[in-house]
């Protein structure tokens, strides 16, 4: 929704919009001259509006989106502006269950640096553009189609449609029906007229349909893969591979981020690359450059010089992952705080939740965030969960907290590294146990 926005402000249209709580995001909306009231009601509301959009999360008997109606203002969801917005464009879509935002953002990075000046659309603050979105005029339009509600089936065409994993999370969107999301991916990579890129190592080859308009291109770590990566390297400035390509071996590709899966997102950009021209030194180029997405294992500082590193990763493979990258990378004594996100996410992925912080030395458990969720009648609750991690064998490894207590557990001289996790406002208080000396060493991203 900020991304829309941004785009009418970059377009000068008037924007104004509403939130219960102010963020980061109405933050730097208000400063770049929307309108932001910070509580819901009728009264925010005039007929001269030139319309609403909303998101799926906003109920059909929400005030202002009911008041719009009795306006008889236009409406659109998210997903249908969205489409408005790139039709002039072709269209390289991005979705799957994780590695959407950062491979969107890279790949809009990719094109910019091609000096193509792409549309950009994605679900996270692009570092380097200091936005969430960039409305480029050039022929291409790069943008995060989001498989949580169906949106990414929105679109009548796309040039290229990339998928880079599918896995279990927004099952209630789908009857809690794995294969009908496994069916929704399917019919996304049916729209692509030129190319449908897929990561080999997260999606079953027997779920590709057999009519796909476009070509079938896998890359992946997979050696069968048609973009591949051999020779990997993990140094404390980020990672470097040998990029296997149906164009030759590309030696000593260089991406300042940190995890093996950043590679293989790396590797999704390159196929799509290719499928719209894009050139070898191009792509060196835009690798080297990339500066990440707030909130993808971002540095916030350090406490007495050990960093603190702030995470969105509120599913189980991606704490997963997030913990796995900074193993990678020589951190050994990992402190990880974790505030789950959604009481059914944590109902439905109980045990993954409990099985995900493998390569975590200790784990400090906040409250749900409940993102407007009603408290979960079966009562699954974090201490619910800290005790079923017990109960496997952590001992004194895993600990609940509520978020002004954690100071307890970051003081103390043993950790390598404290990664927050969550998407929730777990990012506000992680910002409150930094001090300000400067921490140059962490370079990461998701």
């Amino acid at each position: 929704m900020s991304a829309l926005a941004t785009w009418c402000i970059q377009k000068g249209w008037k924007v104004q919009g509403s939130t219960h709580k102010p963020n980061g995001l109405s933050d730097a909306l208000a400063r770049q001259g929307a309108h932001i009231f910070h509580h819901h009601d009728t009264d925010n509301l005039h007929a001269q509006l030139g319309g609403v959009v909303y998101s799926t999360d906003i109920s059909p008997d929400h005030i202002e989106l009911a008041h719009a109606h009795t306006l008889g203002l236009p409406l659109w969801h998210r997903s249908d502006f969205l489409r408005a917005i790139v039709q002039a464009h072709k269209v390289l879509a991005v979705t799957g269950s994780h590695g959407k935002t950062s491979t969107t953002s890279l790949l809009g990075h990719l094109l910019a640096t091609a000096q193509t000046d792409p549309l950009i659309v994605a679900g996270g603050h692009m570092q380097a553009l200091g936005t969430s979105c960039y409305a480029g005029s050039g022929p291409w339009a790069v943008i995060e189609a989001d498989e949580s509600d169906r949106s990414h089936l929105n679109f009548s065409t796309l040039h290229t449609a990339l998928l880079t994993h599918v896995g279990t999370d927004h099952l209630w969107h789908y009857g809690h029906c794995q294969e009908q999301l496994k069916t929704s991916f399917q019919e996304y990579l049916k729209l692509a007229e030129h190319s449908a890129v897929v990561c080999r190592d997260r999606v079953d080859p027997a779920m590709i349909p057999h009519d796909l308009k476009g070509a079938l291109v896998w890359y992946g770590l997979d050696p069968t893969s048609d973009i591949r990566a051999s020779h990997i390297r993990f140094s404390p400035q980020g990672l470097r591979w040998d990029c296997h390509t149906p164009l030759g071996l590309w030696k000593d590709l260089f991406l300042p981020l940190y995890g093996e899966h950043n590679i293989v997102n790396a590797l999704g950009c390159v196929a799509a690359g290719l499928s719209c021209g894009l050139l070898e030194d191009s792509i060196r180029q835009g690798l080297l450059s990339f500066q990440g997405v707030n909130r993808r294992m971002t540095p916030i500082g350090s406490y007495q010089g050990i960093p603190l590193i702030d995470d969105y990763a509120q599913h189980p493979t991606a704490i997963a992952t997030v913990l796995k990258a900074l193993h990678q990378h020589g951190y050994r004594r990992i402190l990880a705080v974790c505030q789950p996100h959604r009481y059914r996410r944590l109902r439905t992925l109980f045990d993954d939740y409990a099985r995900s912080f493998h390569h975590a030395a200790s784990v400090v458990i906040l409250p749900v965030y409940a993102a407007g969720e009603p408290v979960c009648p079966q009562g699954t609750s974090s201490v619910q969960l800290v005790d079923a991690m017990l109960s496997q064998g952590h001992h004194n490894r895993v600990a609940y907290s509520e978020p002004d207590q954690l100071w307890p557990h970051i003081q103390s001289d043993q950790w390598d590294v404290v990664v927050f996790l969550g998407a929730g406002d777990i990012t506000e208080w992680a910002k409150t146990y930094r001090t300000h000396d400067h921490l140059e060493h962490a370079l990461c991203g998701r």
